[in-house]
């Protein structure tokens, strides 16, 4: 009976030496992967989703986002191009146009689309995958026409992108020209940078950029194998009014990898931008601008 008793008390004794054994083994582990989790939660940056119909090189929807981060809140401002270039739900100044707050893991807040009023939000939700990977996730939509998809995951962008790297570049929108090697060149009238698009057909391409004014313009130009100029085509700019003004145009832009390109006309209305019209254009097996017919 006493060895028994001597047995039942070792026993005893050793699982709660390995209780507390686990216990200090596994905490250090669980800190270490609930610090990992918040430094993961740092979403700022730019981040793009790209969908393509089978066997096309032009995306029909492309759907960028740039976020700001400050503590558990976020600001940003998404770019969307839909219908293969023939929809474009952007603003080509610095405009943010959701806020969100971190709540129970995943950020949640408010947003708007830039076809319409700033008044007419909608509700997101942004969740973490990883520090490379977001899920986009439209919980209430905006009123009116806005071109957000109702669900994606997006991918961070790192990488510098390269002039000759075609499918890298296009489409391109007049969003998403931060991320460009310009050269500062004033090889061309009244421009203060250039970008060397891929050259199509007999053609080299150049993306010409003057932010000397409050109102940055950029315009394409299209050049012979001796580096004339062919044509050229201003596709991103303001005009009647100054900044202070309440009614003012803005001209944007999505190039897609065929170098069909198009301008989307919009009016200031109250602060607001409202989308007026599309005007398409692609460049001649010689080089020059044609307008598509509707």
């Amino acid at each position: 009976m006493k060895k028994l008793l001597a047995v039942i008390l070792i026993t005893l004794v050793s699982c709660t030496e390995n209780t507390k054994a686990s216990k200090i083994q596994t905490t250090p582990a669980k800190e270490k992967s609930e610090t990992q989790v918040q430094e993961n939660k740092n979403i700022s940056g730019n981040w793009i989703f790209t969908e393509k119909s089978q066997n096309s090189d032009i995306p029909t929807l492309q759907f960028t986002v740039t976020v700001k981060q400050d503590g558990e809140e976020i600001s940003g401002q998404y770019c969307a191009v839909a219908n293969s270039g023939a929809k474009i739900d952007c603003e080509n100044e610095t405009r943010y146009n959701l806020k969100g707050k971190l709540i129970d893991g995943k950020f949640t807040g408010s947003f708007y689309s830039f076809f319409g009023s700033s008044k007419d939000q909608g509700t997101f939700e942004i969740s973490v995958i990883d520090n490379n990977t977001i899920n986009w996730k439209v919980i209430l939509s905006p009123k009116g026409e806005f071109y957000a998809p109702q669900l994606c995951r997006l991918q961070r962008e790192i990488s510098t992108v390269s002039s000759t790297d075609t499918k890298k570049v296009f489409p391109l929108s007049s969003t998403g020209l931060d991320h460009l090697n310009w050269d500062e060149s004033n090889k061309y009238v009244n421009y203060n940078y250039t970008y060397n698009l891929p050259d199509y057909k007999n053609s080299a391409v150049i993306l010409a950029k003057n932010d000397l004014s409050d109102d940055p313009f950029y315009t394409l130009f299209t050049l012979n194998k001796t580096n004339k100029v062919i044509d050229s085509l201003k596709i991103s700019y303001t005009e009647d009014g100054y900044p202070e003004n309440d009614k003012r145009y803005f001209f944007d832009f999505v190039i897609n990898s065929d170098y069909t390109v198009t301008v989307s006309k919009s009016e200031r209305k109250d602060y607001n931008k409202i989308k007026i019209r599309d005007l398409k254009y692609k460049i001649s097996d010689g080089g020059t601008f044609v307008k598509i017919a509707k």
